[in-house]
């Protein structure tokens, strides 16, 4: 038989720990939202780039995190659900003769199409910036620019990277907040 002896000073400083735990524990939960969520934003975009041909820049500037607070405890990534400009995507310009140019854009890794009609140009005079129109009609019609999916799209559409994400951000949560309980508590 052994006897084990628990010092009243130990007791005391568990005591204030717990109860310094107890105030800090919304902070410590916020800071593992935030920290979890733009986690997982990045995580979405490598997901969405293995299916499509588009660089990482285009989904984070169309990815937006909101953060959670100390007061609301909620946070969020919203993708923007406006279309990608067809100039964003992996583009191949081939010229078989001197008056003829093909494009073919690939989306979708692995499958390039050749898009008839589309060509490089300067909608608006004052802008710097090409990208890729087309007629929408015939010869005199005006131009239209052309689009890919958006990338809410990108990430939704597949119920598998949906369920991959969801399952990813809240390991990510789980890991995060046993790692800011520790520090909050100064025991790490």
């Amino acid at each position: 038989m052994f006897e084990v002896k628990v010092d009243e000073k130990r007791i005391k400083e568990a005591q204030i720990l717990l109860g310094e735990a107890e105030k800090k524990i919304p902070k410590i939960i916020m800071f593992a939202l935030n920290r979890a969520t733009t986690m997982t934003r990045v995580y979405q975009g490598r997901l969405a780039r293995q299916g499509y041909n588009i660089p990482a820049k285009v989904i984070a500037g169309r990815t937006r995190v909101h953060k959670a607070s100390a007061t609301s405890l909620e946070a969020a990534i919203s993708n923007s659900r406006k279309r990608v400009a067809l100039e964003n995507f992996k583009i191949n310009l081939k010229k078989p003769d001197h008056y003829k140019r093909r494009i073919t854009v690939s989306v979708v890794r692995g499958k390039a199409t050749e898009v008839p009609g589309l060509f490089w140009g300067n909608y608006l005079k004052n802008t710097s910036k090409l990208g890729l129109y087309m007629r929408k009609g015939s010869a005199r019609e005006t131009l239209e620019r052309a689009y890919g999916p958006s990338v809410y799209q990108m990430v939704t559409t597949q119920d598998l990277i949906a369920r991959e994400i969801g399952e990813y951000a809240q390991e990510k949560f789980t890991e995060r907040f046993e790692h800011e309980f520790m520090r909050g508590l100064r025991m790490k």
